[in-house]
This record gives structure tokens, C-alpha cells and sequence, in this order.
């Protein structure tokens, strides 16, 4: 197996298995010779590519291996688990059912389709309507692996009038969107259910949109990897995570008093009636925003469709923060290169409808001068957010071996533990 499957290593001779104590053992002199040995060295030691790719497998099973230890897992289960390294990258891609969601989740989806990986990506038929022509686009021109799964959406169990499957189609009330996010709960069950007969192995990890808390519940069920989408930036989420953390918004009066946000490089200042409206007290609400915190806290990473040249800084004090795996993978986009040309007229009307002085020029150069950078960022090979989206996928696949490990571990525990019982049955 270390060999031909895991390959970190060389053979040095031996073609055949060895029994050992059936009288075997003096075979294995004659099968390994000096000379084969010898020759196992120079391909092991080889500075060529594949010597290279050889030595650099063999450190990721030492990572691994340790990680396992650590973790209380057996060597042979991480062994186990390495080979879903060999297994094609397969994301579950559960977005919310909202144009300003669901369009960079799919984005996000063609990245990562065109880095090699399966993609099943959650909808509904409505949604799935209006994703279709993208979706067979991309998939016809480019031989992609998106899978669109339909779940019929519960409307009518949830209070919406029928064909409600969208938030930009519920009226704005807070009424109808508590009905439409009750709806939104409904689906766990079903995505358990397409789970459950899914043909394994299962998806290497799952990627949901952060307003959905229930797939916390589905990734710890099912052992699989789950990472949060956050479309806004890390400023943002800074922002919020300090001023919630240090509870700065009860140091003033009124909801016009300015107040600082603590923590941050710059100084900002902000009235309560700025705030988002996660922070406004609602009793019907506020359940949904715990569960959906409290998901987001048992998450294994969060992925921001932002880039590092725009806030670098904000990023790393982010992670920091929240003490989680980050990455900034936008904008996302720019994957549609189709539109770019489209794209590049609605800036220069909007560019026309801006301020025509000093300080409008300004804020226009500023405009070009991160365009520019956000086009490097995604270029394929050296652009932050394509090498982001290349860690992005190799954790992704790291925490799956993890996960496979100790759902394994824990398998033979159970087995283990039936056997004892059975026994003592007896």
C-alpha cells in the first residue's frame, strides 16, 4: 500500500507477501538484494520531479500522521484516510436562496470546478431555473462537474404563498421572512436524505451559506468538513465580531450617539442606527441569528469573497479574531469572462454618474487603481485569491482525511465495543 497506493515510498524487491511463522522468513534474503536496495535509495533520494513529488507526499503523511496523534487516531486509520487524497475534491455547496448569495456561491463554484473538483450544488427548482443557462454554459464549454439537485421548497408548510423560493420574491416584512427562513430549516431533513443515499464516499467538504445553521448538525452527522460563506468583506465581519465582543454599542444613549469600534487599525465611528440589523433586539428573530452564531462558531473555516490586496490587513486580524481558518478567494466574479466586456460599460456609465470634482476623481482613481487589483488577484498562477483557492481546496481535503480518520476510529470503537458486549452475552 505505501508503495503503490499512498506512493511515499520505494520498493526494494520484495514482489510477494510473507507469512511470517509459516517458515517463510528466510525468503525474504534472497527476494531483497544489495543491489535492489541500493537502487531503491538513488529513486528515493532522486532529484528529479518525481523524487521531488515522492519526498513531498511523504511530509504531508507526516503531517497527517502527526495530526492523527494528536487528535487520539490510530496510524493505520490516517493511513486509510490518505487514500481519499487520491479521490477527485467533491464540495456540497448549500447556498441561501437569495440573488446576493446564491450568484457568487455558484461563482464560487465554477473556481472550484475548474480546479478539478465535483460540485453538487443545493437549489430549488425556481432557483435551479434561473441558474440553468449559466450552469450548462459553463458545464458545455468548459466539461465543468456542477450538479444542480433540486429540493422542492415548502412553501405552503411554511405560511408563503406557493413559488416563494426566492427572498427577493417575499415581501418586506418581518413576518413573511421569518416564514421564509422557517422554510429554509425545513430543507435539513431532505439534504440529510440525499446524504444518506448518496453513493460514497461522501463529499470532501461542505460549503453553506453562514444564514443557514443546520448544516452544522449535517456535518457533524455525516463526519464531513464545513466551511461558512460570507459574501461581504472582512472589515465587515471585524467589525461586527468587535463590536459584539465588547458589547461597545451599550457604552451610548441614543441610537444617533457615535461610538468607536473597538480593535481596529483605524479609527471608526459608529451610531447604533448604522448597525446591521442582527444587532436589532427582535423576539422573533433572535433565535434564528443564536443558531446561526452558534453554527458559524463550530465551523471548520470561513471563506470571504474579498481578496488580500484590498485588506490584507483586516483579514489576518479576522482569523486572528475568530481563531479560524480564512480564506479570501474574490472576487468571484471575475470567473465569468463572458461579462467582463458587459461589466466594463456599466463602470464607465457609473463613472460618468459620479462626483465631476477633485474629490470625485479621486475616488474614481481609487476605483481603477483596486480593478486592477482585484484582476491580478484572480489570475491563474500567481494572483492571491487563485492561490487562496488553491489552499482553500488542499485544507479542505486535509480536514476531510481528519474527519474520515476518526469517523473510522470511531467505527472500530462501536465494533469493537458490540463484540465485547456479544461476548459477555455469552
Amino acid at each position: 500500500m505505501i508503495v503503490n497506493i499512498l506512493e511515499i515510498g520505494v520498493s526494494v524487491g520484495v514482489k510477494a507477501a510473507i507469512k511470517w511463522g509459516l517458515g517463510q522468513e528466510e525468503d525474504v534474503v534472497e527476494l531483497v538484494k544489495m543491489e535492489e536496495v541500493k537502487k531503491a535509495v538513488e529513486r528515493l533520494m532522486d532529484a528529479g520531479e518525481e523524487g521531488e513529488e515522492r519526498r513531498k507526499r511523504a511530509r504531508e503523511f507526516g503531517v497527517n500522521a502527526k495530526t492523527a496523534m494528536e487528535e487520539g487516531v490510530s496510524i493505520t486509520q490516517i493511513a486509510m484516510a490518505s487514500l481519499q487524497e487520491h479521490q477527485q475534491p467533491h464540495f456540497l455547496m448549500i447556498p441561501l436562496m437569495a440573488q446576493g448569495h446564491m450568484i457568487p456561491m455558484m461563482d464560487m463554484a465554477k473556481l472550484l470546478a475548474q480546479r478539478g473538483a465535483v460540485i453538487t450544488f443545493i437549489t430549488t427548482p425556481l432557483n435551479a431555473a434561473r441558474l440553468r443557462t449559466t450552469v450548462d454554459r459553463t458545464v458545455n464549454s468548459s466539461d465543468l462537474q456542477i450538479r444542480l439537485v433540486e429540493l422542492r421548497f415548502p412553501c405552503l408548510e411554511a405560511g408563503l404563498p406557493d413559488g416563494y423560493e426566492n427572498l427577493d420574491m417575499v415581501p418586506f416584512a418581518a413576518d413573511m421572512a421569518m416564514k421564509f427562513f422557517v422554510a429554509i430549516e425545513m430543507l435539513q431533513q431532505p439534504v440529510e436524505k440525499l446524504l444518506q443515499e448518496h453513493e460514497h464516499p461522501l463529499p470532501s467538504c461542505m460549503i453553506s451559506d453562514m444564514s443557514i445553521s443546520w448544516t452544522s448538525e449535517i456535518a457533524q452527522k455525516f463526519c464531513i468538513p464545513r466551511l461558512v460563506f460570507h459574501g461581504t468583506s472582512s472589515f465587515s465581519l471585524l467589525c461586527s465580531y468587535n463590536v459584539r465582543h465588547c458589547n461597545a454599542h451599550e457604552s451610548v444613549g441614543s441610537e444617533s450617539e457615535p461610538f468607536l469600534i473597538p480593535g481596529l487599525p483605524h479609527r471608526i465611528e459608529i451610531t447604533k442606527a448604522q448597525l446591521p440589523s442582527s444587532f436589532v433586539t427582535n423576539s422573533d428573530m433572535q433565535h434564528l441569528r443564536d443558531k446561526i452564531r452558534k453554527a458559524e462558531s463550530s465551523a471548520d473555516g470561513v471563506v470571504l469573497n474579498s481578496f488580500d490586496e484590498l485588506e490584507m490587513e483586516y483579514v489576518d486580524m479576522y482569523r486572528k479574531a475568530t481563531g479560524k481558518r480564512t480564506w479570501a478567494v474574490g472576487p468571484v466574479s471575475l470567473c465569468n469572462k463572458e461579462t467582463l466586456d458587459k461589466m466594463e460599460e456599466i463602470r464607465k456609465v457609473i463613472e460618468r454618474l459620479m462626483d465631476e470634482g477633485e474629490e470625485g476623481e479621486v475616488r474614481r482613481k481609487r476605483a481603477r487603481e483596486f480593478g486592477v487589483k482585484a484582476k491580478r488577484a484572480m489570475e491563474e498562477g500567481g494572483g492571491s485569491s487563485y492561490i487562496n483557492m488553491t489552499h482553500l481546496i488542499e485544507d479542505a481535503m486535509e480536514l476531510s482525511n481528519i474527519c474520515l480518520a476518526k469517523k473510522q476510529s470511531a467505527d472500530e470503537f462501536k465494533l469493537q465495543r458490540e463484540a465485547n458486549n456479544s461476548t459477555n452475552g455469552c
